[in-house]
């Protein structure tokens, strides 16, 4: 018998070895093997296996030594899963291989230590009981159980009860013995979610997510493969979970850019959801109040469409009021325009719960030198350090941190002032504004520690808060009955972001984070601060009409062949010295440049942010038709990417979200 090997810290794909007779009958696909290589004895996964005569080779075959532990880690369809992911986001399997795998499965040294269960999350939330469906919720609900096995999108505006539903269909599901997956973007929902799950099927229900340490991570993985029909509640990396039978997948709000991979291998857990639910004939199940474009654009030939055109309960759609920034110029020191306050005072006076958006961490966005113009750069990132708590500078690229400077490192000039406010100063504003009020804050700094946030959220849930300020992470997803009022202090923070999906990705945004508003008893209300009330992002959500913005989105794509009607991908360069990166980069374009058919390439550039941890980017970007076969382009590519040279590194990130 021969095996192929998948040897983790190999960059050369698999290898192949004798099994020898006293292994064959304990030897599957996903076993863990010691395996020679050259001069030492190292971790592998059994990949393939065949019956049948030897390969020619020209060099001797060498046997598997033994088996390091007989629990099969994962079964054909992951096999082929990962075969699947390396071509087509042009990453080496062993990488691949690495990713899913719950410890990282690097070398030996992975199995010799011992393993603790996973310690369940102390909460003092209770989670609601399971509702009855509606009956628009039931319509959708046993339309897409009569048609298992396809693609369905779930376009249903905020709080039409989308939850209600992913619950329904995993438990039918599991009432014909297949599992599930339900994937969320953030980490504090999926304890949410799980838990009410667990109300109903106890210990067969998994949390998933990068945060878990690894013996929880290795004990969960083991758990899922074990089990018949399990359910897995997670982030992206949890569409990887080992379920078996598995019969349903489902993506929550699909549109969010979390599912995507900004690390090798750069991959979106929602295509990937896609092949996995190919290879295990599995519905899957996408769904948003503000479905991506390129979503929406591909549904109408792939998908069976599903709307939830009304609130849960017929709650009423949130009001939106404009406040234009423009006519409040004198009071510009101020975070907060006076219609804001007043709104916020109203809500507080009736015992509502009151968001509050803005996307910026840290107190001040930089320091400036008054003498020289000069702002204080990361030493070693091409941006700017953002002022925090305690006079602190940090880059919120590398993570870099150091104490206020005395002078100016560029002129020695004493005049340091720092500019532009950060959610920290919002907190300190609205503290003062509304001394009595009890305010939460929830943004990175925040769910970096080690409870992921989650305490703010169950304090907020048990309106143990009046007023949450928060990043971009407060708008997804979450219910919170009590809040009668959301305001956006900077509506324009991100809309003319240099990046060609920043229009997008603001609409969602402040679709998403409205939505938050109006879904107790009392009718929700939403004051969205912006310099630009006639941009057509600002329009179309004022209008509650989502037809203006698809339209002029989409007249602009096309212009500029961007998707969903070309293709696109992203080749990024870095190295320690700019010139090599550059050198490295150029090679890359006049290799592309010989291939046929042309790919539409956008000349090599230094990246938007040029440096980062101390090394020097540039990027490609490269586009082709919907119905070209790039596939010989991709194992160019890939070969490339395996043989390039030290000094260098080279990521291909297929169907990018970011630009910059």
């Amino acid at each position: 018998m021969l095996a192929e090997v998948l040897i983790p810290e190999s960059r050369l794909g698999t290898l192949s070895y004798l099994v020898p007779d006293h292994l064959s009958s304990w030897i599957s696909v996903g076993i863990a093997v010691r395996v020679p290589l050259q001069n030492r004895i190292v971790l592998g996964y059994i990949f393939r296996l065949y019956d049948g005569p030897l390969l020619d080779t020209k060099y001797a075959l060498k046997e598997i030594e033994s088996i390091v532990e007989d629990q099969s880690f994962f079964d054909q369809d992951i096999v082929e899963l990962l075969d699947w992911l390396s071509h087509y986001y042009v990453v080496p399997l062993s990488i691949i291989l690495r990713q899913i795998l719950p410890w990282g499965a690097k070398n030996l040294k992975s199995f010799k230590e011992g393993w603790m269960p996973p310690q369940a999350e102390s909460s003092l939330w209770t989670p609601p009981k399971w509702s009855v469906l509606n009956a628009e919720q039931e319509i959708v609900k046993t339309s897409i159980l009569c048609q298992q096995g396809k693609t369905h999108l779930i376009d249903g505006i905020t709080s039409s009860g989308k939850s209600e539903i992913y619950l329904h269909l995993i438990e039918a599901i599991r009432h014909e013995g297949k599992g599930a997956i339900l994937l969320v973007p953030e980490i504090a929902l999926t304890y949410q979610l799980a838990r009410r799950l667990q109300d109903r099927f106890k210990d067969d229900v998994d949390i998933v997510h990068s945060a878990l340490t690894p013996k929880q991570r290795r004990d969960a993985w083991i758990r899922i493969r074990q089990r018949k029909n399990g359910v897995v509640v997670g982030t992206r990396s949890a569409i990887f979970s080992p379920v078996q039978n598995l019969g349903l997948i489902i993506l929550d709000e699909e549109h969010d850019s979390a599912y995507k991979q900004e690390s090798t291998p750069r991959y979106h857990a929602r295509r990937v959801a896609f092949k996995r639910a190919m290879l295990a004939k599995a519905t899957l199940v996408l769904s948003s109040a503000t479905p991506q474009v390129t979503t929406l654009f591909q549904s109408q030939q792939h998908a069976v469409t599903h709307t939830l055109k009304t609130r849960y309960n017929n709650q009423s759609v949130p009001k939106i009021e404009i406040v234009d920034r423009r006519q409040f110029e004198k009071s510009n020191a101020k975070m907060l325009m006076m219609p804001l306050v007043i709104a916020i005072k109203e809500a507080l006076d009736d015992k509502d719960q009151v968001m509050l958006l803005f996307n910026q961490r840290g107190l001040h966005r930089m320091v400036r030198c008054v003498d020289c113009g000069e702002p204080i750069y990361c030493p070693h990132c091409s941006v700017t350090m953002t002022v925090h708590e305690n006079d602190q500078l940090l880059c919120h690229h590398c993570g870099a941190q150091r104490d206020m400077p005395l002078v100016c490192p560029s002129c020695g000039s004493a005049k340091l002032k720092k500019t532009g406010k950060g959610i920290q100063s919002l907190e300190t504003e609205v503290k003062k504004t509304f001394p009595f009020a009890r305010v939460g804050r929830l943004d990175r700094d925040i769910v970096q520690s080690k409870d992921h946030g989650v305490a703010i959220y169950e304090a907020f849930g048990l309106n143990q808060l009046d007023i949450l300020i928060g990043t971009q992470m407060i708008a997804k997803g979450h219910h919170f009955p009590g809040v009668s009022l959301v305001g956006i202090v900077d509506a324009d923070q991100t809309l003319f972001f240099p990046d060609i999906f920043s229009t997008e990705q603001t609409y969602d945004l402040l679709v998403q984070v409205s939505g938050r508003a109006g879904r107790g008893v009392k009718e929700g209300r939403v004051i969205i601060q912006t310099y630009h009330p006639y941009h057509y992002v600002i329009e179309a959500i004022v209008k509650g009409d989502r037809s203006l913005f698809y339209k002029e989105e989409m007249k602009l794509r096309k212009m500029a062949g961007f998707p969903p009607y070309r293709r696109m991908a992203r080749i990024i360069v870095d190295a320690k010295e700019d010139i090599k990166a550059q050198n490295e980069i150029e090679k890359i374009e006049a290799l592309l440049r010989q291939l046929r058919p042309d790919p539409v390439l956008y000349q090599a550039t230094p990246a938007l942010i040029h440096r980062v941890g101390g090394r020097f980017r540039w990027h490609l970007l490269l586009a082709w038709d919907p119905h070209v076969d790039v596939s010989a382009m991709k194992q160019q590519l890939l070969a490339y990417v395996q043989r390039s040279t030290t000094g260098t590194r080279v990521s291909i990130d297929i169907d990018p979200v970011t630009t910059i």
